[in-house]
């Protein structure tokens, strides 16, 4: 009995636990607060932010002529509204103020009124037009500062609504006032898409109106269950107050091994970290994950948090998914084998050997290294294992000269002692009469030398330097530094000298300098600076990669893993790019500018800059068996040897030194992988990097060939970044074909399948292929059906709007539509659907072209690669996130912008100064802001509303091509 008993209790103590578990947490319940009685008064100030003298104005006054305008700020009562009215008498477009206000429109203000807040909400909820008014289930959202009641200066907002952003109301931000209805509650949030919670505000909780605005917000029941939260993948940083700049997202599965690439991508000071459901932040304590372990989970932290201090100690992180991170506290670190120092407020650094430290953080090291005995601390003063190099032993730990490196340091290696090159050993410091000063206030540090040039120095490396300090660069008598304001040695140019050293510097001007030896008393003459390799990822901020001959970057870490997107290649240089890191793997070769796609804009582990001369002709990969990987100083020509195996390729090349390379040579080392191609491009389908001509999948290639001689180029027709298409004539009638600029393997391999997959389409409106031909597979040309008025943007920028009527550009939409559906009903996407990629024809019509980025794929399925033209992406492939084929559909709605407006999609925007955004700083606003294409003020409404509609944030949102159509057709004559 006794037994069943307690079974029995630990039955029902089982399912409350159960029943605790599952419960669905409410919408709280928010008591009113008491009562307390304040007057409606407002308060009007001659100075900004409610100083200087002061014209107070209370409900009981009505002042049809105000002394003393104009004023600059207004502070008021809880429940006050301000009036402000230019003319006497209350004369002209009332200015309506709900909240305080620290700048004013600059006008002069006649008249005004102060009325109790609750009246005015009372008529601006009788003046809301929708269908569904606004009742006890309505919040009105409300500018602090409207300029007339007419618009209504808020918007209602219903019980069960999300809104992602705020922003896109258009209303006056500073402060949202809001008038929340008893019952309601609003949970809102500090950043746009639910980011950064501030918790609930209502009636009782904070009377009608929150001290700062929320980006986005949610109207909720009290007593309801609590809806769950949309949900979010990445961890994002915060660095400014909203819409100012871009948060940074740190997706699931992203690493960073030092602090100082999040320095470039997220500028100081870092305001706030938000973590989502499930995701997990791990920090380590040192660079490349070494260290003590902490894990922060769902929350958000704020600068001013004790939390939030400790996650900034962090130097490098990992971003895991999933209920449990699965990381120990700490890595076991062998301090035999780790070099150490102390950095800025004592904190210690450990340097282990055989991990790799491509970036510090500037001011990492202030006192000199502990090298254990056996080993050795190579320092260089570059990112990346490049620029000047010095060893420190055990027997040098406490050189004095380690002071000219506490500015310097920007990688380390720790090997054993034995392993050092020869070359290394025994060098000495610049003398003091060659070396630039860096004067932080009191303290001064050598910066730079006589015969150093640098193209890539970034703002991130003097972040550390307090910005109220006083910096200077003082060069010594006889020497100048030369700054650019640009990379590379581009923009405006400065010269300091011993006579004339820098102002106080607040922060670097400058990102490239050298440092000369002047020749006269006169200013001397820069040198032309050597040339440079510059490599690029598509992420803002972050600073370029420069290689001259002879560099060698072993080791790339994220986010140059995989953002990996573009090169430029000076003539006479030749880029080495290899997917696995110390140059081993499989390989690829450029002597001329290249835009990397996929697959290597994700693969890119190492790379290296030859000379061609001293280049082979073909990729060399080394064995993998080097402790110190090959780098140089800035007077090296080529890779230092660790191996006798390197030491031979480069004597080779010197022996069999060519002439010159005039055309691009590209091979690819061979590799036990097989490079295989899916007859149907799924969302999961991968390729591996094809390794030379004879490993080329040439599929039903011989179902296409045309038999016939080369085709005779009449005209060209247009020059894209891969290829060109050229007027020529095929069996009597004319043709387009397209050719490739630069045939490497992969891009040849690429052009087969896209040719492949347009012989699949068969649509009157998509371009029809006719056939391929070649001879070898360097020269294949696609042979396409001609469009004899060329593409929509070229047409729209040479045509009047009178001269391609409403009716044309529904028939040309409609096309587009038609293209569209057909693709989608095969699970086909476009991918780069834009104006440049819609032909017109005088008796054909309007018909989709270039489907180079297309991909088949399967419902269900989703593809992250961001393909296509910045003006006509969507956000959430400007995100890198999952799409579907509702990304055809946003560009469509670009598209119907260009049909209206007959501009570039965004023309009209300019950032400041009046200069034209960037792409970059376009797609941050387009994904954070809600920046959308402009339309004519005469456009039709139903026209400009299907634009919006395809072009809304939310994919599931966005029209289907047979409801673009169906619309389309309804207001077709």
């Amino acid at each position: 009995m006794l037994v069943w008993a307690c079974l029995l209790v630990f039955a029902l103590a089982a399912l409350a636990t159960a029943v605790e578990l599952t419960a669905q947490p409410t919408v709280p319940y928010i008591t009113p607060a008491p009562s307390v009685a304040t007057p409606i008064q407002a308060m009007l100030y001659s100075g900004d932010f409610c100083l200087g003298n002061v014209t107070t104005v209370t409900s009981n006054d009505i002042v049809p002529n105000l002394i003393g305008s104009p004023f600059a700020s207004a502070c008021m009562s809880t429940f006050a509204v301000l009036v402000l009215y230019p003319g006497p008498a209350f004369t002209g477009d009332p200015v309506t103020v709900l909240s305080n206000y620290s700048k004013l429109l600059n006008v002069s203000y006649r008249s005004c009124r102060v009325i109790p807040r609750a009246t005015l909400f009372t008529q601006l909820r009788q003046q809301v037009n929708t269908s569904r008014g606004c009742g006890t289930d309505c919040v009105l959202l409300c500018a602090v500062v409207s300029v007339a009641l007419a618009p209504t200066p808020c918007k209602p907002i219903y019980v069960g609504d999300n809104i992602s952003d705020t922003g896109a109301f258009g209303l006056t931000w500073q402060t949202t006032v809001m008038d929340i209805p008893s019952g309601l509650v609003v949970e809102r949030f500090e950043y746009p898409n639910f980011r950064m919670r501030m918790g609930f505000a209502s009636n009782a909780y904070v009377p009608t109106y929150v001290a700062r605005t929320p980006l986005s917000l949610r109207v909720l029941r009290s007593g309801d269950a609590m809806p769950s939260r949309p949900i979010s993948t990445d961890v994002m940083v915060f660095n400014s107050a909203p819409f100012q700049v871009s948060p940074f997202a740190m997706k699931c599965g992203d690493v960073m091994a030092s602090t100082a690439i999040l320095r470039q991508l997220v500028p100081a000071p870092i305001l706030a970290i938000d973590i989502p459901l499930a995701i997990h932040l791990v920090v380590f304590e040192y660079p490349s994950f070494q260290g003590n372990i902490t894990t922060y989970t769902n929350a958000s932290y704020w600068y001013d948090s004790e939390v939030f201090s400790s996650i900034l100690q962090f130097r490098s992180f990992r971003v895991a998914c999933g209920s449990n991170p699965l990381h120990p506290t700490t890595n076991v670190l062998d301090l035999s084998q780790a070099a150490s120092c102390t950095g800025l407020n004592a904190t210690s650094r450990l340097f282990t050997r055989g991990v790799p430290y491509p970036m510090l953080e500037p001011w990492i090291c202030t006192t000199p290294f502990n090298v254990p005995q056996g080993l050795a601390v190579v320092s260089y003063d570059r990112p990346w294992f490049l620029g000047t190099r010095r060893v420190w032993t055990h027997k040098e730990a406490s050189d004095n000269s380690f002071r000219s490196w506490m500015v310097r340091l920007r990688s380390i290696q720790v090997v054993r002692a034995e392993d050092v090159p020869s070359d290394l050993v025994g060098i000495e410091e610049a003398p003091a009469n060659d070396t630039v000063t860096l004067r932080v206030n009191d303290l001064t540090a050598p910066f730079a030398f006589v015969g150093q040039s640098v193209a890539d120095f970034g703002a991130w490396e003097l972040s550390e330097v307090n910005p109220t300090l006083r910096t200077n660069l003082i060069p010594p008598p006889g020497v100048v530094m030369v700054t650019y304001s640009d990379f590379n040695f581009q923009g405006n140019m400065t010269v300091y000298s011993a006579a004339t050293p820098s102002d106080d510097i607040i922060y670097p001007r400058f990102k490239s300098y050298q440092v000369l030896r002047q020749v006269d008393s006169g200013t001397a003459t820069p040198k032309p600076p050597p040339q440079y390799v510059a490599c690029h990822t598509s992420l803002p901020n972050l600073t370029p990669i420069f290689m001259r001959a002879g560099d060698a970057i072993g080791v790339l870490i994220h986010p140059w893993d995989s953002r990996f997107d573009k090169c430029s290649v000076p003539q006479g240089l030749v880029l080495e790019i290899f997917s696995k890191q110390y140059f081993d793997g499989q390989c690829d070769a450029w002597t001329t500018n290249v835009e990397f796609e996929a697959p290597w804009n994700t693969t890119i582990r190492s790379l290296r800059v030859w000379t061609v001369t001293q280049w082979l002709g073909k990729c060399s990969v080394k064995d993998n068996d080097m402790t110190l990987q090959p780098n140089h100083g800035d007077n090296s020509n080529t890779p230092n040897a660790t191996s006798l195996s390197w030491l031979s390729y480069a004597i080779a090349a010197v022996l069999l030194t060519i002439s010159a390379f005039v055309v691009v040579v590209r091979r690819r080392y061979n590799s036990k992988q097989t490079t295989t191609i899916s007859d149907v491009y799924t969302a999961d389908t991968t390729r591996s990097i094809s390794q030379g001509y004879e490993s080329l999948v040439w599929g039903d290639m011989d179902l296409v060939r045309l038999d016939t001689p080369a085709l005779k180029i009449i005209s060209p027709l247009a020059t894209g970044a891969s290829g060109s298409i050229s007027l020529s004539q095929f069996r009597g009638q004319p043709v387009a074909i397209k050719t490739l600029h630069h045939p490497t393997p992969f891009a040849i391999q690429r052009f087969i399948d896209e040719i492949l997959f347009l012989d699949q389409l068969k649509s009157p409106f998509i371009v029809t292929l006719i056939g391929a031909m070649w001879t070898h597979p360097t020269n294949v040309q696609a042979v396409m059906e001609y469009m004899d008025m060329g593409d929509l943007r070229s047409y729209l920028a040479k045509t009047t709007l009178d001269g391609f009527g409403w009716q044309q550009k529904l028939e040309c939409a409609r096309s587009v539509a038609e293209g569209l559906f057909y693709l989608h009903s095969q699970n086909m996407i476009h991918r780069d659907l834009k104006s440049r990629n819609i032909l017109l024809d005088s008796v054909k019509g309007t018909k989709l072209a270039d489907f180079g980025s297309s991909k088949e794929f399967v419902y269900g399925d989703t593809m992250t690669v961001a393909v296509g033209t910045f003006r006509w992406m969507a956000p959430e492939m400007l995100l890198f996130q999952g799409y579907s084929n509702a990304v055809d559909i946003f560009s469509f709605g670009v598209v119907l912008s260009e049909l209206d407006t007959h501009a570039l999609p965004y023309a009209d925007i300019v950032g400041d100064g009046g200069c034209e955004l960037s792409d970059e700083a376009m797609a941050r606003r387009v994904i954070h802001e809600g920046l959308r294409p402009s339309f004519r003020d005469d456009c039709p409404d139903w026209y400009r509303s299907l634009a919006v509609q395809c072009m809304t944030v939310h994919p599931d949102e966005r029209p289907s091509a047979t409801k673009i159509l169906f619309v389309l057709k309804c207001h077709m004559t």
